[in-house]
């Protein structure tokens, strides 16, 4: 009667208590059931591993047939055709026409030892140094300093590399331009450099640049004064 009475008092009647629990319980078993299973089946019959393999050899199979169509195509060209297509190749990408001279030309010119070479030297192009930091020699032969590689020229000398390379960084960083075309230029060929043999160095971190790199660098966007402020263990200048 007490029980009764609760029920009725908070408006619900037996019946619908009856009805209402059983159709509630049993609804979120089976919705909970059901969503496991769709979630988990078909992730068993998709196959992810496979499909990625498959793509990787569809990808590689239309490399390889591309390639083959480039080769056919350049063996039925004339002298003049393959000279206007290499002309087109340097004007996009310089570095490829380096890297090819390089490879068809195993011996090449034997660069003349510069007077005065110091001893801690092996490439012949190195200067003598101000400090005991910087006497630092890249360590290759006279006839594969790294002065002479392709890339080198490419990445730390050529003017549109440099330039882009400036105005990213003054995007980045909120720099103001330098005014000083020669000054600029040097020292972002030398973040250049350390960029491509070291990678993205953290806070205070400085690596000391060859001789050789630094006065080819010097050579090519020389300081009119002559005076240069060299290897500081603070900055890239």
């Amino acid at each position: 009667m007490d029980v009764e009475s609760s029920s009725s008092t908070a408006g619900d009647s037996p019946q619908r208590v009856v009805r209402g629990r059983p159709r509630g319980t049993g609804r979120g078993r089976y919705s909970s059931t059901r969503a496991r299973g769709s979630a988990t089946a078909p992730r068993g019959r998709r196959g992810r591993g496979g499909r990625t393999a498959e793509g990787r050899d569809a990808v590689l199979q239309l490399t390889r047939e591309r390639s083959d169509v480039a080769k056919r195509h350049v063996q039925t060209l004339n002298l003049e055709q393959c000279q206007d297509i290499l002309v087109q190749i340097a004007t996009q990408s310089a570095s490829v026409i380096l890297d090819i001279m390089e490879q068809s030309n195993p011996s090449p010119e034997q660069p003349q030892p510069m007077p005065g070479v110091p001893a801690w030297c092996t490439c012949s192009r190195c200067r003598d140094m101000p400090t005991e930091e910087e006497k630092v020699c890249c360590g290759r032969s006279p006839e594969h300093c790294t002065t002479l590689l392709p890339d080198f020229h490419v990445l730390c000398l050529d003017e549109a590399v440099l330039a882009l390379a400036r105005l990213y960084r003054e995007d980045v960083l909120a720099l103001p331009a330098d005014d000083n075309f020669n000054r600029a230029n040097r020292h972002s060929a030398y973040r250049q450099y350390v960029l491509w043999t070291y990678g993205k160095l953290g806070a205070g971190q400085r690596k000391v640049i060859p001789s050789c790199v630094v006065w080819k660098i010097r050579t090519k966007y020389p300081e009119p004064t002559g005076q240069y402020v060299g290897f500081l263990p603070g900055r890239l200048a």
